[in-house]
């Protein structure tokens, strides 16, 4: 019988600088410890679902690559991973906690993670039909044959940047501008954004950010100063709060410009 340990990272303390390990890294230790089950199970079927695997990578490659995950099998370890550690926010902390996990694996590129874990609650419900995870593994390669045969769709779904004002990487800037626009293709979900960025590299913001009527346009505030370089995100792997009106997330955009000299 084998003995799993799960070795956590100390990244909070508390007051005498004592490890400190709170609720919310509960989610952590479960997928890191699902990796010891599912990744055997994606290797030993991987002749099966490497067809699908690779039809379906190049489609949320820039994603994956940014989170490590380099390839078609990476990702099915982490999808499996991820379905199963969905299991376990929605048994244990309700309906509204698996649905912003959801979201968050559907920004890293996870499209089809909420079916994944549907289909996961089939196992769980039916284990005289399926005693272990090796026996449930065809429905797997059936499952991810269905995602490739329709990641098409999937693609289509998500809003796409079509001008950014200043436009990215422009230089010469003229530091007295005050707004930054961001025109999308579709509606996008009012009164949510994401800008992601700190430091001086950051555009300072001065509160007032808005879409236009249409939910095509956004628009934010700031404040520059001459001869400086630019940079932020809209949307990350984390804050994905750009959002088309029918709720998928924007795939993180990175954007930088110059300003020039001030203007005498």
């Amino acid at each position: 019988m084998d003995t799993l340990y799960c070795v956590l990272g100390v990244w909070q303390t508390d007051s005498k600088g004592q490890p400190e390990f709170t609720r919310d890294m509960l989610k952590t230790i479960v997928h890191e410890f699902c990796h010891s089950y599912a990744n055997p199970i994606i290797d030993r079927h991987a002749a099966k679902l490497q067809a699908a695997g690779e039809k379906i990578f190049p489609h949320v490659a820039a994603r994956m690559k940014r989170q490590a995950y380099g390839n078609w099998r990476t990702m099915l370890y982490e999808s499996l991973v991820r379905a199963s550690t969905l299991r376990y926010v929605r048994h244990h902390d309700g309906e509204e906690a698996a649905l912003l996990e959801t979201a968050k694996d559907k920004a890293r590129g996870f499209l089809w993670i909420d079916q994944l874990s549907k289909l996961l609650g089939e196992y769980e419900t039916d284990r005289k039909r399926y005693p272990t995870m090796e026996a449930f593994a065809p429905r797997l390669v059936e499952f991810f044959d269905g995602v490739a045969a329709k990641m098409g769709d999937h693609v289509v779904k998500g809003p796409k940047v079509v001008s950014i004002s200043p436009a990215n990487g422009q230089t010469g800037v003229d530091p007295a501008l005050t707004r930054i626009q961001v025109v999308f293709d579709r509606p996008m979900r009012d009164r949510s954004w994401s800008l992601v960025g700190g430091g001086p590299n950051c555009p300072k913001l001065t509160g007032k950010m808005w879409y236009d009527a249409r939910r095509t346009t956004w628009t934010a505030e700031v404040k520059l100063k001459p001869e400086w370089t630019y940079r932020f995100m809209l949307n990350s792997d984390r804050f994905t709060n750009f959002r088309s009106a029918d709720g998928v997330p924007l795939v993180p955009v990175n954007v930088t410009f110059t300003t020039g000299k001030a203007k005498k």
